[in-house]
Parts: C-alpha cells; sequence; structure tokens
C-alpha cells in the first residue's frame, strides 16, 4: 500500500491580535485615535515651564487629555519601591 502523507494542519495565529489582519491595518487604525491626543499633549509640553509638578499639569489637562491623562494617572500612582 501506497499511505500518502498527512496534510500540513493551519499555523496557528495569535489571539492576542487577532483582531487586526495585517500590519496595514494597525498602521490604519491606531493613528487617528491617538494621534490628536499625542499632538496636543506635545504641543502643551513645549509650552510648559520645566519645573512644573507633572501632577499638577495632568490635573489642569484632564478634561483635554482624558484618555492620556488616566494613562498618567496609572502610571504616576506606581509607588517607588527599592
Amino acid at each position: 500500500m501506497n499511505a500518502e502523507p498527512a496534510p500540513e494542519p493551519p499555523a496557528k495565529r495569535s489571539k492576542l491580535f487577532a483582531c487586526y489582519d495585517t500590519a496595514a491595518d494597525i498602521q490604519q487604525t491606531a493613528p487617528t485615535s491617538a494621534e490628536a491626543p499625542m499632538t496636543m499633549y506635545l504641543d502643551l509640553c513645549s509650552q510648559q515651564q520645566a519645573s512644573e509638578d507633572c501632577l499638577e499639569f495632568w490635573r489642569k489637562h484632564e478634561s483635554d487629555l482624558n484618555k492620556l491623562y488616566r494613562l498618567a494617572m496609572t502610571v504616576l500612582s506606581v509607588p517607588a519601591t527599592t
């Protein structure tokens, strides 16, 4: 008898990034949601005093940069460890 080899199973896809089909999809969707707040943040940073407290900066601009504010509070609220 001449046995044929079994067909290759399909390649596994990572479930973590399953919502993105290709790198082109990521490039088209990501900048539209983050570009405007990041540009606004960078503009504000260039106008700020170097001595200003970073928490005070975020409190002042919480309503303008809501998503970045929440991210900053998550990162800045992590206690320092030794």
